[in-house]
């Protein structure tokens, strides 16, 4: 075995450790397990004190955009809803940890929160554990410190969302990844694929490195194994993928009839980052937005697998057709990866919420151009791998780039690169010490050369931008956010306030604006209401949600023309919307144009036939036709889906007692 880990070392990095450091042969000695205890107490005490700034931020008890779906969905769960197709749109892993997380602490976000903030202590010693492994303790320490105090990360480790959970992987990965390298036990191969497995549902950019890891371990076995003693350890690494992802795909293709362990949601992201207009960006939800989740749909294509295709084509078609404009958006989006501030993504801009945390002002800050920390973690991480290419192992160099990769393939968000930060901490704290090095030993040539290749990558990471998404005004989006939760759960009171603060904030937000008369439709307060649809509308003609909304109150008050004219322009920009058909039909019903209201109903009946209120407004208006049979089939079909529904129920029996049939 000794002389299987010394021809490892040549690959894994392992020559270079310092020798006073425990291997996984050694037994830990107690100073290295009071450093580590002191790394993780550090980082919980400081993430501590992060929540308790966080209190007062208006987000911390409501959920919001992305943290509010993991919330809905797994609270979903927890109440015997089982697992629909929402619990697949996103990764798999992060809602059923959260819902078992409210299973045992009843649905608490405070204990979620406090849970990540472990999580993250846990995620800093490991770090140092790996920095250890790789460099020696002295640059591990400073990697678990810098993990621990990296703004960004505590920020996103605190919301409801799957950040603090990649992070970890990152680190455990890449340490199971190196310990199996050395060792070749077939534990350590069965847990490599566990973990590979875990990050994959984790985060869907796992998945590259993962399997260019296994490829790698691969040489490494194959050198001092022959094929037949390869063979063992590649089937424990699959084992172990397998247990995991094995369950996971088999419950996607019972509710989505697809078995994979990739999200739903892929093949519409990618498609958002890579497209003609990607720069002015339809990357958050919105108007924008929704109207390109709904292109499918207009395209006649309702299942899930179809809607993923057609997505996985319009890009493939943009890539073919538009190599220009393709290489132009990875280019932007590089930028962007690259940029030493922290890029807002459609969750919530890192940069509004210290407004509310007074210690994430120290930790996370910009001064025009130049965001810190990660402006100089960047060019800190660059020159550790130059300076000690030889002691880097080429995991770590594999995950970087891959993973980076994956990231700018599709588009770009603060949130998606700080997983990388505790790998990145590594190389960086070992050029921290080849600084200090350099000036203990007076060599004021090398130090000037590296601090102007500091100052330079400093320099380039700075000055693209501002990018299109650092010009929206996300206070206003926060709290139109907020406002939305709200009103999802039913608080319309609580949510007028944040919807008339984000209208303050910015007076052209369209979906401000349509969620305010919403919920002041819901006062029936229709004149105010209205006033918001008609505002909507001045700044967005193709805004078919407030064109629909206003034709609901035109058609209330006997306004049919009108009505009638909204529903139809809501109905250009989004042809098969069968909620719209069946609202346009509605209205063409009541203003006596009976036969084309019919045409409608059927539209919407053929675009969701489950639909029971379709089904029953249709019956209405064929009565009024007379057409008797049709009306009696359309009632049945009601009363199959809600048998106990009274009015179908009254209504057909009217109906057989006209024909005269007593006896049904």
């Amino acid at each position: 075995m000794a002389e299987v880990s010394e021809k490892t070392q040549n690959y894994v990095g392992t020559d270079n450790y310092d020798k006073s450091l425990p291997t996984s042969l050694e037994k830990v000695n107690v100073s290295d397990w009071w450093i580590a205890l002191a790394i993780f107490t550090l980082a919980v005490a400081i993430r501590f004190i992060y929540l308790y700034d966080l209190k007062d931020n208006p987000t911390f008890n409501v959920p919001i955009v992305d943290s509010y779906g993991y919330h809905t969905t797994a609270n979903s769960l927890v109440q015997g809803h089982g697992m629909g197709e929402k619990f697949f749109w996103q990764q798999f892993f992060y809602p059923f940890y959260l819902s078992v997380v409210y299973l045992l602490t009843g649905s608490s976000i405070l204990y979620a929160r406090i849970l990540q903030a472990l999580l993250g202590g846990l995620t800093c010693l490991l770090t140092y554990r790996l920095g250890s492994r790789i460099f020696n303790r002295k640059t591990g320490v400073i990697a678990g410190v810098i993990t621990a105090t990296y703004g960004p990360l505590i920020f996103f480790e605190a919301e409801l969302l799957v950040t603090g959970w990649a992070a970890f992987w990152s680190v455990l990965l890449l340490l199971t990844l190196l310990k199996t390298a050395e060792t070749k036990s077939l534990r350590l191969c069965l847990l490599f694929g566990i973990c590979g497995a875990l990050s994959t549902i984790t985060r869907s950019n796992f998945f590259p490195f993962f399997f260019c890891a296994c490829l790698w371990l691969a040489v490494i076995f194959y050198r001092f194994l022959d094929w037949r003693g390869l063979l063992a350890p590649l089937a424990a690494i699959s084992a172990g993928f397998i247990l995991i992802a094995w369950p996971v795909a088999s419950q996607a293709y019972r509710v989505t009839r697809s078995f994979t362990i990739f999200p739903a949601s892929a093949a519409f992201n990618l498609y958002i980052g890579n497209h003609p207009d990607f720069e002015a960006g339809n990357v958050r939800p919105g108007f924008k937005w929704d109207r390109t989740l709904k292109e499918p749909e207009q395209h006649n294509i309702f299942e899930p697998d179809d809607k993923k295709r057609y997505f996985y084509k319009k890009t493939l078609n943009f890539v073919l057709t538009q190599p220009l404009g393709f290489l132009k958006g990875l280019f932007y989006k590089t930028a962007q990866f690259a940029s030493s501030r922290e890029i807002p993504g459609h969750v919530v801009d890192i940069y509004v919420s210290r407004k509310w945390a007074p210690s994430m002002r120290l930790l996370v800050w910009k001064i025009w151009g130049f965001g810190f920390p990660f402006g100089l973690l960047l060019p800190l991480t660059i020159l550790g791998i130059i300076y000690h290419r030889q002691k880097v192992p080429l995991p770590i160099v594999l995950f970087l780039l891959l993973y980076s990769a994956s990231i700018i393939l599709v588009h770009m968000e603060a949130r998606y690169r700080v997983a990388m930060v505790p790998i990145m901490a590594i190389p960086a704290s070992a050029a921290c010490l080849k600084i200090v090095d350099i000036i203990r030993m007076r060599q004021w040539r090398t130090l000037a050369i590296t601090l102007l290749c500091i100052a330079a990558v400093m320099l380039l990471c700075s000055l693209p931008g501002p990018f299109s998404v650092e010009k929206n005004n996300y206070e206003a989006e926060l709290y139109y956010n907020i406002g939305q939760t709200l009103q999802q759960q039913g608080d319309i009171n609580q949510a007028l306030p944040y919807f008339t603060k984000a209208i303050e904030l910015r007076d052209d937000y369209i979906e401000a604006h349509n969620n305010m008369g919403a919920a002041l439709l819901r006062l029936q307060k229709t004149d105010e209401a209205q006033a918001h649809f008609n505002k909507a509308i001045q700044y967005e003609p193709d805004y078919y949600a407030a064109h629909a909304n206003l034709a609901t109150i035109l058609a209330m008050k006997g306004e049919f023309r009108q009505a009638i004219e909204h529903f139809t322009d809501a109905l250009r920009v989004v042809p098969n919307d069968a909620h719209v058909h069946n609202y346009l039909a509605n209205a063409l019903s009541l203003a006596g144009r009976l036969s084309e209201a019919v045409e409608h109903y059927n539209e919407s009946l053929r675009l969701i036939p489950n639909n029971p209120s379709a089904h029953y407004n249709l019956a209405v208006t064929l009565e009024k036709t007379g057409d008797l049979d049709s009306a009696a089939g359309h009632y049945r079909e009601v009363l199959k889906m809600q048998p106990y529904n009274s009015q179908a129920n009254a209504r057909l029996r009217e109906i057989m007692a006209k024909k005269n049939n007593p006896q049904e």
